[in-house]
């Protein structure tokens, strides 16, 4: 589980800082673009069960236990600023905390610091995940968010999706090779190789906010009930 966004995007908050390393079309940065002086409040998510962006045509019963369920349903629990979930091929569970905006996961019998991560205010919300390794430069990507809150201003949904260069390219023809990053770059964006960069807030927030809708098969984490049953 390589940060708590992953599973609450699988969202659940389906992309890891590693996962972006590997995926083209993207925004990233060398520096972050925006800082703590940026950072918006972090509504809590409701305590309970969240099933998170299960995988297409995964069926199973939500009202049974969730030991009953397939792995593909990608369920999770949420318990204060920790969320939890049950890896049934380890038979071992693992943690990940979201803690002063800084993501540290507990895997395979150790805790590791993933980076940071920086939620920022807007429409619609951006969150801002560093990934930061050993002796090779720091990256920042970027990923819009859009939560549902419930009357007590608790999150129960929350739909994530990553920032992109621009809209995706056309699948390519018979005989060709395909093209990894778009064709089309949005207004600021700077393409280098498959991704591109900007060092402009403006830019970014408009380019979150076009991307929006651009992956249909992002999916959407929501909370399904109290309990961890």
């Amino acid at each position: 589980m390589a940060s708590p966004w992953k599973r609450v995007v699988c969202l659940a908050f389906a992309f890891s800082a590693g996962l972006l390393l590997s995926a083209c079309n993207l925004v990233t940065t060398e520096a972050p673009l925006f800082t703590a002086a940026d950072a918006a409040p972090t509504p809590p998510l409701r305590e309970g069960i969240w099933v998170g962006g299960k995988e297409k045509d995964c069926r199973f019963d939500e009202t049974r236990p969730v030991t009953s369920w397939p792995k593909c349903a990608n369920w999770f629990l949420v318990r204060g600023d920790t969320l939890s979930h049950y890896d049934a091929d380890k038979k071992s569970w693992e943690y990940a905390i979201l803690r002063d905006g800084r993501v540290s996961t507990f895997e395979d019998g150790k805790w590791k610091e993933e980076g940071g991560f920086l939620l920022v205010a807007g429409d619609p919300m951006i969150g801002q995940l560093g990934e930061e390794k050993p002796d090779q430069p720091k990256a920042y990507f970027y990923m819009g968010l859009r939560p549902t809150l419930d009357d007590q201003g608790r999150v129960i949904q929350m739909s994530v999706w990553p920032v992109q260069c621009g809209p995706p390219p056309p699948p390519a023809k018979d005989g060709e090779k395909p093209a990894f990053a778009t064709q089309a770059p949005f207004a600021g964006m700077t393409m280098v190789e498959n991704n591109c960069t900007t060092s402009s807030q403006d830019a970014l927030r408009a380019a979150a906010k076009a991307s929006e809708g651009l992956d249909a098969t992002t999916p959407t984490a929501h909370w399904l009930r109290e309990g961890d049953h």
